[in-house]
């Protein structure tokens, strides 16, 4: 019975103690949450280096926009960009540079706004004479026209939202919400990030390019 007795507590003990270890070590080796790599592109230099830009975290949310006209859109952008070099080249990189932006593309182009066309027209009504019963004709100016919209072929831009210069082997670029706007665009629009590392060094000139996912507004 003493037996029993002590053999329960012991087991009540070390299933509380490893409770309690599991927990501590759950909280203890919890760090930030890695981030969610959405596109990356590793290219080689023409003098050995290695050169890779990553984006993570990539979020475009699409508003309505303030004027609600159907011919806007309202963005607001966030995302992390990364480049990195790495290995070792034969020369030494004299300048480096991380570009983050947007391309966009839209069906049709109507920034050049309403155009419209009025004539001058006389219209013919006929009345009766109240005294004598003989119709009679008057003549009434007015104005007639068309309104029309000038569409063009909507083009596909590349809209570069910062820039960042490094002289060391990393840098990063991270939007939070930031605020974009397309006017004079009817159709679908289509909206692709793109992360660009540029280097440079006495022989050589080299550009590394990541693009994320299209996303349509």
């Amino acid at each position: 019975m003493s037996s029993k007795t002590l053999s329960s507590r012991h087991l009540a003990r070390t299933v509380v103690a490893s409770s309690v270890a599991v927990a501590a070590a759950a909280l203890l080796g919890a760090g930030p949450a890695a981030a969610a790599v959405d596109s990356s592109n590793t290219g080689v230099s023409g003098n050995g280096w290695n050169l890779t830009v990553t984006q993570s975290d990539t979020v475009v949310n699409s508003v309505v926009p303030l004027n609600s006209t159907p011919w806007d859109k309202d963005l607001f952008v966030s995302g992390l960009n990364h480049a990195e070099i790495s290995g070792s080249g034969d020369d030494k990189i004299t300048k480096s540079t991380l570009e983050v932006g947007y391309e966009f593309g839209f069906q049709f182009d109507i920034s050049s706004g309403l155009t419209l066309g009025i004539t001058p027209s006389l219209s013919f009504p006929l009345s009766e004479n109240l005294l004598t019963g003989a119709p009679t004709v008057g003549v009434t100016p007015g104005l007639g026209g068309t309104a029309s919209i000038p569409i063009k072929p909507g083009p596909v831009t590349e809209v570069a939202i910062q820039k960042k210069e490094f002289t060391g082997k990393d840098a990063d670029v991270n939007l939070n919400n930031v605020h974009l706007q397309i006017n004079g665009a009817a159709g679908i629009v289509t909206v692709r990030p793109y992360a660009k590392l540029t280097t440079s060094t006495a022989s050589s000139d080299d550009i590394t390019v990541t693009y994320g996912a299209p996303v349509v507004i």
